[in-house]
């Protein structure tokens, strides 16, 4: 060996430091000799021979010709090991089967919960990024404290005139586009009439902004004519078939000609609005007569930023807008009352609950609560591992005892425990894949989204799987690999070490754990059924029985609706008929109340609905002082009023019957219409249990389709429904030609208002049964080791005369104990989870100790059936066989 001062690495003009520091990571320093010493000794050597810049070459040399061998062998030597972890896993899955299995299919379905859970939140984090430009679309919001709907001043839309001037004042504008879009439009296709839902007014700036490739037709050129219509590829296939649409002609309204000039293709479904038929904006001045520019007017804004805008800085020039175009003097403008905001486009399905947003969006809230149950799952389901991993130690204590003393290091006992859990966990990943695939289209349409087998393969989805795969594998290992390779050589071949895992709590906090989980879930599932229980039970102060409701969509048909109605009656089998602005359960339009002499400094949103005599009669709603309107009273359609409690109360008038009270017609005449109160109604839920019961007043008024649609609901008799449906078909069809004949079951209307809640409910009721049948695994695949181990004890104590039932007492005791106590955990998260929950329905069912107390006979009992399966087969077993065990 060379000197100190001649191997010294920091000398000034040792070897090359580069591949000095490489030959020490393949050559580590062992203790006894060091490969990087004897080099150092010969490149010295060298150096003082031929010189540095020789001697040098020939240390790199030395490196590169050392490298791929030790680079094979180390590589042989890990696959060497790999297939020896590989055979190891393979006999200890072999020669616990059982067990395995349940490890292998609790990590199946806790994966495949979690997979099929992880894209659907994938795809719900990708609406509107389909875009190209995404990340500079904006729509512009409006507050207006002039205009309350459902409780709300919070708007989607915005004033017609904002978008308008601010595309022409503003330079940070690239591009801005207006749309409205209508429901339930009626068109036709030669003799075919149909109705539309997906029908848009828009500018053609709408092409430039928002990613919609045509098919057919230039984009500058198919929305010129203001006669002209562009529609989607599946509405172009729908309705024309194999022909081509460009230069055909669609009616719509029974009155107005369209000609299609282009075909886009389809929206995606993970976007905020979906499109059929696109018509010019400027057509609604022919259709309507209104002014696109006008203020007065709302739309759908949107706009595409020029890169790098400030977007607070061109929000506070937008709220300029109305001082410089709208205002018409100083005092308008001291009580301004509208604020606007700019959205970005790829936040709207999450975060925006305004009103008239284009389609239902989600929540952030949803998806938390669906991950949290996701990861619920995936827990229980590696808590299984790690439970039935640790209560097998004691049989692999002897094995990890005779590596550790033929040498193995306990990094190598690591890596042996940790690539069986790696590779049980690939092994329950494959299996989960193929699980989330088969029931993927059910999930799919429970979920009412379009997850298809396509987002498994990008990118993101990959990644994020094979995270979750690693973070299984490195979570179930992690404990049953540190306790097995902690075993000291001396005990684990003795039996002290096992005797001492045998009392060790680990796997009692795991039961504990497992089900926790499962009892607050099982409590959750009993308070949300109670709630929809009490939903179906509570009186909502109508009637909601055999009444069909039709949703009149022909403005002419409102002036024939006495004749309709008296027709209608005709029949014998139909009890009563009503017509309204609105359902008992919808009446969600609100103004600012005003009667005569009322004071300046009073302000009050109140909700309204227009109704006739019929209404309160068919559905049953009760007057509690004065008469509800009747045809006795001719002057009750000049202007007469309903109000209910809360609306009294809110007002302070002991007794209103006779007092004054206006009506602000903002669709006609913008005048008000002054009429008397007649009577007073009984307080009733107008909208759904989420909602207080607001002040509301009724009107009568002749027209109700004022307010754009309206309702005409026909109460029948019980027998003869298809005979009775038919005949309002026949009717239907004979007045309002135009329009398709559609019909819903006023009970069905009522059911939808919840159907978020049901939807829900059912999620959680399907992930808890999936927990409590992982948990169940568990713990069948303890209480089947316990068994095993007791095999012997069993057996003594059956000769000296225990009863099988005194067996399966001590065999279940010591599980069902801890069970318990997972429930006593449980109840306080589940009371604070599910209050939350309840607190968004302004009217619930209470939550009383019976639902605790029934979640947890329910966890007890099958706890107690789990174990028990085991217990019996062991108490039942003969007693020679036992002894003999071992």
């Amino acid at each position: 060996m060379a000197s100190t001062r001649r191997s010294d690495p920091n000398a000034k003009s040792g070897p090359p430091k580069v591949a000095r520091r490489l030959f020490g990571i393949l050559f580590p320093d062992r203790g006894d000799y060091t490969t990087v010493g004897d080099l150092d000794e010969t490149y010295f050597d060298l150096r003082e021979n031929t010189g540095r810049w020789t001697a040098g070459m020939w240390y790199w040399n030395q490196f590169f010709r050392a490298f791929p061998p030790k680079l094979m062998n180390m590589i042989h030597w890990r696959l060497t090991m790999l297939a020896n972890y590989l055979k190891m896993t393979l006999r200890s899955i072999q020669k616990k089967s059982m067990i395995s299995a349940i490890n292998i299919f609790g990590l199946a379905v806790g994966l495949a919960c979690s997979l099929l859970i992880l894209m659907y939140i994938q795809y719900e984090l990708s609406f509107d990024r389909h875009h190209v430009h995404h990340n500079r679309i904006y729509r512009v919001i409006s507050e207006d404290h002039t205009r309350l709907y459902m409780n709300s001043f919070e708007w989607a839309q915005t004033h017609r005139g904002v978008v308008y001037h601010a595309a022409e004042d503003f330079p940070e504008i690239q591009s801005a586009v207006r749309f409205l879009y209508r429901n339930e439009v009626p068109m036709a296709v030669g003799p075919d009439r149909f109705l539309v839902d997906h029908f848009y007014f828009a500018e053609p700036s709408l092409f430039d902004i928002f990613t919609i490739p045509l098919v057919k037709g230039e984009r500058t050129q198919v929305l010129e004519d203001r006669y002209s219509v562009v529609c989607s590829e599946s509405a172009a296939s729908k309705h024309f078939g194999n022909t081509d649409p460009v230069g055909q002609k669609i009616e719509i309204d029974g009155e107005h000609n369209l000609t299609v000039t282009g075909v886009f293709r389809d929206i995606p479904a993970n976007s905020h609005f979906t499109i059929d038929f696109i018509v010019p904006f400027r057509l609604r001045e022919n259709l309507y007569g209104s002014d696109t520019n006008s203020w007065n007017g709302m739309c759908y804004g949107y706009l595409l930023l020029k890169p790098g805008t400030d977007i607070s800085a061109l929000e506070a020039k937008f709220n300029e807008l109305p001082d410089r175009y709208y205002y018409e003097n100083e005092e308008q403008k001291a009580r301004r009352q509208l604020r606007y905001a700019l959205q970005p486009v790829s936040r709207i399905h999450l975060h925006s609950h305004r009103n008239f947003e284009i389609r239902p969006n989600s929540h952030v809230r949803t998806l938390v609560i669906s991950g949290s149950i996701a990861f619920l799952v995936l827990l229980i389901s590696c808590i299984n591992f790690m439970n039935l991993t640790t209560a097998r130690a004691t049989q692999r204590s002897r094995e990890v005892g005779i590596r550790k003393v033929v040498g193995a290091l306990r990094k190598q006992l690591y890596a042996q425990f940790f690539t069986e859990s790696f590779l049980i966990t690939v092994g329950a990943a494959v299996l989960a894949v193929m699980i989330a695939a088969l029931i993927l289209p059910y999930f799919s349409s429970f979920m009412d989204r379009d997850l298809t087998l396509r987002l498994m393969l990008e990118w993101k989805f990959l990644t994020a799987t094979i995270g979750l795969v690693f973070l299984v594998g490195l979570l179930s290992g992690s404990y049953p690999a540190f306790i097995l390779s902690s075993f000291k050589p001396a005990r684990a071949l003795t039996s002290r070490v096992r005797n001492h895992l045998r009392g060790s709590s680990l796997r009692n906090i795991l039961v504990v754990a497992q089900f926790s989980i499962s009892a607050a879930l099982i409590i959750s599932v009993l308070v949300i059924r109670n709630q929809l229980r009490y939903i179906e039970s509570t009186d909502m102060g109508y009637r909601r029985e055999q009444i069909v409701v039709l949703t009149i969509r022909d403005g002419s048909l409102a002036e024939r609706i006495e004749t309709l109605k008296t027709e209608l009656t005709r029949y014998d089998r139909i009890e009563r008929v009503a017509y309204s602005s609105n359902l008992p359960n919808q009446m969600d339009y609100s103004l600012r109340i005003h009667w005569p002499s009322m004071p300046d400094d009073f302000h009050q949103m109140m909700n309204f609905a227009f109704i006739d005599e019929d209404f309160m009669g068919l559905y049953g709603i009760d007057i509690v002082e004065g008469r509800p309107f009747s045809p006795d009273y001719p002057t009750d359609r000049d202007g007469a009023y309903l109000l209910n409690q809360s609306a009294v109360d809110v007002l302070g008038w002991e007794s209103p019957v006779g007092r004054a009270f206006d009506h602000w017609d903002f669709t006609g005449s913008r005048e008000f219409i002054t009429g008397k109160i007649v009577g007073v109604v009984k307080d009733f839920h107008f909208l759904s249990l989420h909602d207080r019961i607001e002040p509301l007043y009724l009107m009568m008024k002749p027209d109700p389709h004022v307010l754009g649609k309206s309702y005409l609901s026909i109460r029948i008799k019980p027998e003869a429904i298809p005979k009775t449906l038919a005949a309002i078909e026949g009717l239907m069809t004979r007045f309002s030609p135009v329009y398709p004949f559609e019909y819903r079951f006023f009970d069905d209307v009522f059911d939808s208002a919840y159907r978020e809640d049901r939807r829900f409910s059912r999620m959680i009721e399907v992930f808890t049964v999936i927990a409590v049948i992982i948990a169940c695994l568990g713990l069948f695949g303890l209480s089947a080791y316990t068994a095993e181990r007791k095999t012997k004890e069993i057996g003594i104590r059956k000769v000296l005369g225990a009863s099988a039932p005194r067996i399966v007492f001590m065999l279940s005791k010591d599980f069902l104990k801890w069970v318990v106590v997972a429930n006593l955990i449980a109840w306080p998260a589940a009371y604070f989870l599910m209050r939350r929950w309840l607190n968004q329905f302004s009217y619930r069912a209470s939550l009383h100790i019976g639902l605790f107390a029934g979640a947890t006979f329910a966890a007890i009992l099958i706890a107690l059936l789990t174990v028990s399966m085991q217990a019996a087969r062991a108490a039942g077993a003969d007693p020679v066989d036992s002894l003999r065990y071992e």
